[in-house]
């Protein structure tokens, strides 16, 4: 009698551990194409998918703006070197001006 008791305790364990909702895994969110779900396990399902696809477009996004501060630094930087061109051509400018009012 034990044995028995023990053997339908250890089955019930077995399934509610095992997490298979049947054996022919109706009602399995886990699934790709899940089917024999009920109308709160259909809402859930989408709801997953939902999530993943605004997961995926996070991560897309994520790259996107790391590109975009990539471009910025970049453009900062030739900025920088151009206003520092600027600077040195304008000294130049202004000694060939002081040289040519020199001259005359």
């Amino acid at each position: 009698m034990l044995k028995k008791a023990l053997m339908i305790n250890f089955g019930l364990v077995s399934l509610l551990l095992s997490g298979e909702i049947s054996v022919f895994s109706a009602g399995n969110l886990d699934s790709d194409e899940p089917y024999g779900l009920t109308q709160s396990e259909k809402k859930i399902h989408e709801n997953m998918e939902s999530i993943h696809q605004l997961l995926k477009e996070k991560k897309q996004l994520k790259n996107e703006i790391k590109e975009l501060k990539n471009r910025i630094t970049t453009l900062q930087e030739m900025i920088a070197s151009l206003g520092k061109k600027n600077r040195e051509n304008q000294s130049k400018i202004e000694l060939l001006t002081e040289d040519l009012k020199q001259n005359n």
